[in-house]
């Protein structure tokens, strides 16, 4: 029998063949591989972490239950600015820069059709407008923080710009932050780099990775010359240190990106401006937004990290979900749906 590709064990471990008959025994074998010296009940919740793809194991709804009500990922702090999850070894927390509120005609439908009076109802508007979080997230292995894009500062509307007072709040300190790393280069991105008074935000800062198709565009930012030189490229299928690799999510901008990150057996995707309008997006993920680049694309990588979030059980922070930006996805009839955490 030929093992399934979603069944190659990571780190260069040895799976045997999957079958009825050898099930139970194969899944506290793997528990004790992987998790030890984690509680016995935690096994089921290994084999499918382990596996990749609930979908592929033959599992039951039971099963697949099980792990949904009892995946590790949880928040640990929280304040008025950041949210701090654990996941696997490593620290995952999210930092509110603040909001933003855009006109409903950003919204796309179909063929660049600004929605009126059609507009669904599940949709908030505070004042007539969408209201936008603006969220960044930081990942930390114990030793360093890598931070994922770095909010507006004072570059844009002023209810953006608090990324130095969550980081704050979070007891994140500046000096330990040595990689950035940015989804897109739009500004409510990238501006955080650069304190409204003018000093560095991350004074140690030793890696600035940006999508090797916009460093064209990061390089025309004025407010952010004295970066100009430090900035290295990346592009989808590379990896950043041990626990986090880059996938395509092209579309929104030319070389938007998604940051899987992975640790113990859990995996989240921070995926920049996947999905902007978290109320309607999920439900209806083609729907578009006027600033994307190539809108079509855009909804193609929206609804394939759709998919790969729901099937392969990743969690997902959004830089445009509502803070604090983190939760799953899960299918729902012929669309998706957004749990938060």
């Amino acid at each position: 029998m030929e093992i399934h590709p979603a069944h190659r064990v990571r780190q260069g471990l040895t799976v045997r063949r999957w079958s009825p008959a050898n099930e139970l025994d194969e899944k506290h074998r793997l528990a004790d591989c992987i998790i030890r010296p984690r509680q016995a009940q935690h096994a089921q919740l290994a084999w499918i972490e382990f596996t990749g793809r609930v979908a592929d194991t033959g599992y039951s709804l039971q099963t697949v239950d099980i792990y949904r009500t009892e995946r590790r990922m949880h928040r640990i702090a929280s304040g008025e600015f950041h949210w701090t999850y654990t996941l696997g070894d490593l620290r995952i927390t999210a930092l509110r820069d603040g909001y933003v509120d855009m006109p409903v005609g950003r919204l796309r439908q179909n063929g660049d059709k600004p929605f009126g009076d059609d507009l669904p109802p599940q949709v908030a508007l505070i004042g007539g407008q969408l209201r936008l979080s603006v969220n960044a997230f930081a990942i930390d292995d114990g030793n360093e923080i890598t931070l994922i894009d770095t909010g507006a500062s004072n570059a844009w509307h002023p209810t953006m710009g608090r990324l130095p007072e969550a980081l704050d709040e979070a007891g994140i300190d500046v000096e330990k932050v040595h990689t950035v790393c940015f989804t897109h280069t739009h500004l409510d991105h990238i501006h955080g780099l650069v304190l409204a008074d003018g000093r560095d935000a991350f004074p140690r800062l030793a890696r600035l990775l940006v999508p090797r198709q916009e460093l064209g565009l990061f390089r025309a930012v004025a407010r952010l010359k004295r970066f100009h030189g430090m900035a290295r490229p990346f592009e989808a299928g590379d990896s950043i240190g041990t626990h986090v690799d880059i996938i395509g999510a092209h579309g929104h901008e030319v070389g938007h990106s998604c940051f899987r990150v992975s640790s113990g057996g859990e995996r989240i995707l921070i995926w920049g401006d996947t999905v902007h309008v978290p109320s309607l997006q999920f439900d209806r993920p083609e729907v578009t937004w006027e600033f994307d680049g190539d809108q079509d694309q855009a909804r193609e990588s929206r609804l394939r990290l759709l998919a790969l979030a729901a099937d392969d059980l990743c969690f997902v922070a959004g830089a445009h979900l509502d803070s604090p930006g983190i939760g799953r996805v899960v299918r729902s009839g012929g669309a998706f749906r957004f749990e938060p955490l």
